[in-house]
């Protein structure tokens, strides 16, 4: 099964698809400039893009 691992470039960044490569062999990583831990709330546009283009 396919995985979108997304995390914020002040948060965990690609930390989040190194750790979701435990549980899965298909991740696409995407780290999202300018954000932290809320990444809907500080960055809503990439994160809509990365889940509409998967």
């Amino acid at each position: 099964m396919p995985v979108l691992a997304i995390g914020g470039d002040h948060s965990l960044g690609a930390t989040m698809a190194y750790i979701m490569r435990f549980a899965a062999d298909d991740v696409r990583q995407v780290v999202v400039k300018d954000s932290g831990h809320w990444l809907m709330e500080e960055q809503a546009q990439p994160i809509i893009a990365a889940i509409s283009t998967s």
